[in-house]
């Protein structure tokens, strides 16, 4: 589901049979139109900030833009071409304006729709993250985007949430969950990361934090830690002899 930015309509989408994208009225919940019967299942939606589009992905691999005045569809791409073919994930990046999926091959794609009622620069191109990438996560269940920093997270079906800067070159990898990962989100100001998955943890990154230990002088650090918690590490140095 996603909200229309300017407060008139809640979108959802549904799976197999009866498939449509149906918007909603907040006022009272009333049903205002849906598309007409579709033949694959949506599990992504996204509107964007214009509140002149509304983008879905769905189980045939499609990323589809539709315009929000009839919910007709001004321009389609496949993301997947062999294997699972689901678009799981999508989102929105301001610079560039472009749509961010995260895909079922374990890539995650960036595209810039040649419609004309998008806005920016690059149309048409579609930009992926690497072969090896794919690698880590062989699904991306979720991906997020990040303006105060241009990142994106991606997390699925592997050991790690993969952070990348807007070009989706990779920049870190946040280990230490148990299991698939269903959902990563940044919050509106850009300053924390949360991620969830199958270990039924939630887990919030004060990226501030991150990037100061990332960057951080050891012994700095060392002594930063000495004055949160009050304890301190003894060690002796041990030589030895050939």
């Amino acid at each position: 589901m996603c909200f229309d930015p300017k407060g008139r309509w809640l979108a959802s989408s549904n799976q197999s049979p009866a498939v449509q994208i149906k918007r909603w009225n907040p006022a009272n919940w009333s049903l205002i139109d849906h598309t007409p019967e579709l033949a694959d299942s949506v599990y992504a939606l996204v509107c964007d900030p214009s509140g002149n589009r509304l983008v879905a992905g769905d189980s045939k691999a499609r990323v589809t833009v539709l315009d929000t005045k009839d919910l007709a569809t001004t321009e389609s791409v496949v993301n997947v071409h062999q294997g699972e073919v689901n678009v799981w994930s999508l989102a929105l990046m301001d610079s560039p304006h472009a749509i961010l999926s995260g895909n079922s091959d374990g890539y995650v794609r960036r595209w810039v729709p040649k419609d004309a009622g998008w806005s920016g620069t690059g149309k048409g191109k579609i930009l992926p993250t690497s072969a090896d990438d794919a690698k880590v996560n062989p699904t991306i269940n979720s991906v997020a985007y990040n303006a105060k920093y241009g990142w994106v997270a991606a997390g699925g079906v592997g050991p790690s949430v993969e952070i990348y800067d807007k070009d989706l070159h990779h920049l870190r990898s946040l280990s230490g969950h148990d299991g698939t990962i269903w959902w990563v989100t940044f919050d509106p100001q850009g300053s924390r990361l949360a991620y969830g998955g199958l270990d039924g943890i939630v887990r919030v990154v004060d990226i501030a934090v991150m990037r100061h230990l990332d960057d951080g002088v050891p012994a700095d650090l060392f002594h930063a830690s000495q004055l949160e918690t009050g304890l301190s590490v003894q060690y002796n140095s041990i030589v030895r002899l050939r």
